[in-house]
């Protein structure tokens, strides 16, 4: 009996839903990480400046507010090119 592959499906799903895919990732690691994506990043994907504030302030509370400064002055910079 041979196997249904599903190599096509999967990449034909993919395909169709991996900007969603990546953004949900960008905004997870802002979550989770603290990671501060690029602006070419985050236009890109159309991320509101309030999405990306929202991600850092529970990032900011994950971690006790024990952020790098460098992080910080990262995200401000991104803020403040996102205005």
């Amino acid at each position: 009996m041979e196997g249904y592959d599903r190599s096509a499906a999967n990449k034909k799903y993919y395909e169709a839903n991996k900007f969603q895919s990546h953004r949900s990732s960008l905004l997870n690691n802002v979550k989770s990480k603290g990671r501060v994506p690029f602006l070419k990043s985050v236009q890109h994907y159309d991320i509101s400046i309030f999405e990306i504030i929202q991600k850092w302030r529970e990032y900011k509370v994950s971690v006790s507010g024990n952020v790098p400064p460098v992080k910080e002055l990262k995200m401000k910079a991104l803020i403040l090119n996102m205005i």
